[in-house]
């Protein structure tokens, strides 16, 4: 073979192993978005407004009694605003906030009227959302029987219940993050907490409704990191 005909071969393979360094190096970077966590690629912002009640606010170590957050409907027994430590008031020790500084009491059904905290929301897909929020109640002595409420999600239009369920906020004082998972078609829809009769001092904090981001595919990012490695593999048998 002519000297000049081998160099370009020789130049015609080296250009061949660039480009493929560079099909490699750009098939590696695709995968990394996808191995990378879901925290890392931005959380979902809330749908709810409002959700940890710090509107309008309230002095600390004090409370509002019927006042209700911005952006919230119905009618509850008071907006708290405590002291990170607890706050002792009325012969019961009531705790700092979840989030924040305030937090909503529902409250107890009384006389036939049950106690609603309610907003409004839309939806503008059809999609899985997971509903989120922390309860707690008041602590005194001989008060450890069950803080019983209802939580509704409802369809504007139909005016039926898409997902619901009772909870118990008796938690010893401590809060805890409660959930409901569920599907929604694009539309109308309010999200409501309900108190129970006798079962007093639900307390709420944090309410939050996401879509959660989607789940990044495993075999594809599998199937990328795999052919990359294979390729480089290739690269290297033919460079040695």
């Amino acid at each position: 073979m002519p000297w000049h005909q081998g160099c370009y071969q020789g130049w015609r393979m080296k250009r061949n192993q660039r480009k493929l360094i560079i099909c490699l190096a750009i098939a590696g970077a695709s995968a990394v978005p996808l191995l990378a966590p879901l925290s890392t690629q931005g959380a979902s912002m809330s749908i709810l407004v409002n959700g940890d009640f710090e509107s309008p606010g309230v002095s600390v170590n004090s409370y509002n009694k019927g006042l209700l957050p911005n952006g919230w409907y119905g009618n509850t027994e008071a907006l708290f605003n405590v002291a990170p430590g607890g706050w002792g008031y009325a012969n019961a020790v009531w705790p700092g906030a979840e989030s924040g500084s305030q937090y909503v009491d529902l409250g107890h059904s009384a006389g036939g009227v049950q106690n609603v905290l309610s907003q409004a929301f839309s939806v503008s897909s059809a999609a899985n959302y997971d509903l989120t929020w922390y309860d707690n109640t008041y602590l005194y002595a001989g008060h450890s029987y069950a803080i019983t409420y209802s939580v509704e999600v409802v369809n504007n239009v139909t005016s039926q219940v898409v997902a619901g369920g009772i909870f118990n906020a008796q938690h010893g004082g401590a809060w805890t993050l409660e959930s409901l998972d569920f599907n929604l078609a694009a539309g109308n829809y309010t999200v409501e907490f309900l108190s129970q009769p006798v079962a007093s001092g639900a307390l709420l904090d944090n309410i939050s409704l996401v879509d959660p981001p989607p789940v990044p595919e495993v075999t594809s990012t599998l199937g990328l990191t795999a052919i990359a490695l294979w390729g480089l593999g290739m690269l290297r048998r033919k460079l040695a």
